[in-house]
């Protein structure tokens, strides 16, 4: 279905067929997450949902991925908790609440993710969790030749 509305109204037939591909695209991933957090949340007991994409996209981006574009550098990423896991771990959750939008980085995940599954967590562990751990280092995109924030303002 060719779906038009303001926005899409002036673009070119090929164009609109794109931008609907990606807005199927994320619609049925939504609901897949869904089923997900719905099986999950069966089980009643303390769990968490984790899911991030592998890049960001965006329908007008070529495939190199080498523009200055945002959503294509930005890669959102949630979880979800079942009330089970809130109650059992709440540290872990404010925590995690407290670092909502910090500019982390994928490299720098893996003591987070650890310590969501309460396999690690002592303070200095490099976890995002943790007091003092430093999101803000310089990004580099364009194929490692420029500073993503200089280059997104």
């Amino acid at each position: 279905v060719d779906l038009q509305d303001e926005l899409t109204q002036n673009l070119s037939p090929e164009q609109r067929r794109r931008i609907n591909q990606y807005d199927s695209s994320i619609a049925y991933t939504d609901g897949i997450l869904s089923n997900v957090v719905c099986e999950v949340r069966k089980a009643n007991r303390p769990a968490f949902v984790l899911y991030f994409s592998d890049h960001g996209e965006t329908p007008a981006s070529s495939a190199f991925r080498d523009q200055a574009d945002r959503d294509l550098w930005e890669i959102p990423f949630f979880v979800w908790f079942s009330p089970e896991y809130a109650m059992a771990y709440p540290e872990t959750v404010r925590r995690l609440r407290a670092v909502e939008g910090a500019p982390l980085q994928l490299d720098q995940m893996t003591l987070g993710i650890l310590e969501l599954f309460q396999i690690a967590g002592s303070e200095g562990s490099g976890s995002f969790l943790q007091s003092g751990f430093q999101f803000r280092r310089q990004r580099m995109i364009l194929r490692g030749k420029k500073a993503y924030d200089p280059l997104m303002k």
